[in-house]
């Protein structure tokens, strides 16, 4: 792939240019075509081809090519006022957006040219008029959703570019035999994860822009926990706001603790849903702070889904959505208590869900839908 030998260009060119590597670290040879193309000599290529077996029709076909090669420059005028809407998005999404489509793939943009590709793509669509600047109707942002949610269809050029980098991320992840990935890996992964960099000293741009995509990449992701083997609880990013590596009660671990088989207690009977949710004391204190009908407390339940299809049964949908508001805030306290070490108070749990679910009247004021 083209992408892998610029990576590997870059990285011999920063390899080159580094002080600390001594001063007999070798050259690099750069060839312009275009150069090699006008200095060559005709006759030269005349013999080389019949040498090569080629038949003299041939031969002489291609000779009036090159001898008489000549370079025809179109110049296509337009005008933005002759464009329809229809020729304007054509005209952004192929030609405009697609510009820096190359560069994207390597390196991440800043805020400013961002800025001023997203500005000049908002007056080319909003402008009817030569010497006018025209009126925006709707911000650029609104119109960088899909089609099929009724808008254009124009990229958010900043994550256009996340994108683009993120797929170098990707071929990092699932190519692992390529020169390219070798490169790299010796270089800012030793473990072989490019999830997992180590932050040495003046790492080359082109791998940093990579890096800050893998990092954005990452927030998007969460782990099957399977057997807990696999997973660094002190390093690995498990995907929830409470369950992180920064937000692991580090005073709780042993020194043996570090994987999340670690935690388990394989000599107990495994902790299941419905007892963590609706058998525990502290989640049955706040439902029952809460209003929450008893007898939808007292059954007796061996899947939590039996629960809660019981409780969207006997519940309106204001009630409804109150419930699972409630049992969400103790669900987070609870993991609040097992990776922090502390948990906040029942009437604490009860006002913070009361005043999310009060906001959430205010700003969608339709009745809210529950599903059955």
């Amino acid at each position: 792939m083209i992408h892998d030998n610029t990576l590997i260009a870059h990285e011999l060119v920063h390899y080159l240019r580094s002080e600390k590597n001594g001063p007999n670290k070798g050259f690099v040879i750069k060839l312009k075509m275009n150069k090699a193309y006008d200095r060559v000599e005709w006759n030269f290529i005349e013999k080389i081809m019949k040498r090569m077996g080629y038949t003299d029709v041939w031969v002489d076909q291609i000779m009036r090519y090159v001898r008489s090669v000549r370079y025809v420059i179109k110049i296509n005028s337009w005008s933005k006022r002759l464009l329809s809407y229809g020729g304007k998005e054509i005209f952004i999404n192929v030609i405009i957006q697609s510009i820096s489509t190359y560069a994207f793939s390597f390196f991440l943009a800043p805020k400013g040219i961002i800025d001023d590709l997203q500005s000049k793509m908002s007056r080319m669509w909003w402008t009817s008029n030569e010497k006018t600047r025209g009126w925006a109707m709707m911000a650029w942002d609104s119109l960088c959703h899909p089609k099929g949610m009724g808008d254009t269809g124009f990229r958010d050029m900043q994550l256009f570019n996340l994108a683009l980098l993120d797929r170098q991320v990707w071929r990092l992840m699932h190519f692992k035999g390529t020169l390219c990935f070798r490169v790299l890996n010796a270089k800012y992964f030793p473990e072989g994860d490019v999830l997992r960099p180590k932050y040495g000293d003046k790492p080359y741009y082109t791998w940093s822009n990579i890096a800050r995509a893998a990092e954005a990449l990452k927030e998007g992701f969460l782990w099957l926990i399977g057997d807990g083997n696999t997973i660094d609880i002190r390093r690995d990013q498990l995907g929830f706001e409470v369950l992180n590596r920064d937000s692991v009660y580090r005073s709780l671990l042993t020194n043996d603790e570090r994987k999340v088989s670690d935690l388990w207690d394989h000599n107990r009977r495994e902790e299941t849903l419905i007892h963590a949710m609706e058998d525990c004391p502290m989640t049955r204190e706040i439902l029952t702070l809460g209003g929450l009908n008893n007898k939808l407390l007292d059954g007796s339940y061996e899947r939590c889904i039996d629960w809660l299809e019981d409780v969207l049964r006997k519940l309106d949908a204001k009630a409804a959505v109150d419930f699972f508001t409630l049992l969400w805030n103790c669900w987070n306290n609870r993991n609040k208590m097992v990776f922090h070490g502390k948990e906040d108070v029942v009437l604490v749990v009860w006002e913070r869900a009361k005043t999310l679910s009060n906001d959430f009247r205010i700003f969608n004021p339709a009745d809210p839908h529950v599903f059955l």
